[in-house]
């Protein structure tokens, strides 16, 4: 007779034979809780299965985007810039709130502009209050939050939304380490009928070497700098498709 460990480990195998990709949601958590293995690269889809139309905003990478394509829905990104990373005909140049407003969307996963909200750049805050960038940066934010939408996740790093904005203080902080990756980046996300992201495969970061662990703290300067540090980690995109894909 298998060990338990034994035992899930012929379960994937099973599954991945099998093809079976659509499982509840407490299963996906128990296998993700209870081995080694990076379940959520071999069990893409979690819940029962329902089509969704997913917008994805301010997606430069269209990672998150290929990540519920990856298991089934019709998601589009959208941005003012190309996606270069995974161009596709499912990338929307164009303004969000504009796309927002053109179709009925399901669910709305939005990565809004951190410059003028992150505390990172709290020195210069007095001059973007002043001028009123950081109003226009928190307005847009909430136009996002109100649209006519059942399912919608907001994210951005620590900064004035959780004091200055109606979305309040986030409903959790996340790390890209506790999915997979061996990035430190303490991550905001504003949720509004999705679960909070359970986390898939932790990283023990104290052995990852410092300058590996900051590596976005690191990059130099360059036109693409912000581009490289606003991309969603994949063992993030993945978590959100696998645990907020399933959901009816």
């Amino acid at each position: 007779m298998p060990s338990g460990g034994g035992c899930l480990r012929f379960f994937l195998i099973f599954l991945s034979l099998k093809k079976i990709r659509h499982l509840p949601h407490y299963v996906v958590i128990y296998l993700q809780g209870h081995t080694n293995l990076n379940t959520h690269k071999q069990i893409l889809f979690i819940g029962d299965y329902k089509h969704m139309k997913i917008l994805i905003g301010c997606e430069e990478s269209g990672r998150v985007r290929e990540a519920f394509r990856g298991v089934g829905h019709d998601a589009w990104s959208c941005d003012l810039l190309p996606c270069t990373e995974n161009p596709s005909k499912y990338h929307i140049q164009d303004d969000l709130l504009k796309v927002i407003k053109s179709e009925k969307w399901d669910m709305i996963i939005a990565f809004p502009p951190c410059t003028h909200l992150a505390i990172s750049g709290a020195k210069y805050f007095p001059e973007k209050i002043a001028d009123g960038r950081q109003q226009a940066a928190i307005d847009f934010v909430q136009q996002i939050w109100d649209a006519e939408c059942p399912r919608i996740a907001i994210e951005n790093p620590v900064g004035v939304l959780s004091t200055k904005s109606k979305l309040g203080k986030a409903t959790q902080y996340i790390q890209p380490f506790w999915f997979s990756e061996r990035q430190r980046k303490k991550t905001g996300l504003w949720l509004k009928g999705l679960p909070k992201l359970v986390p898939t495969d932790i990283v023990d970061i104290s052995k990852v070497p410092e300058k590996e662990l900051n590596k976005l703290y690191y990059l130099a300067p360059s036109p693409t700098r912000a581009i490289e540090r606003s991309k969603t980690f994949h063992g993030v995109a993945n978590a959100m498709a696998s645990q907020w894909g399933g959901l009816v």
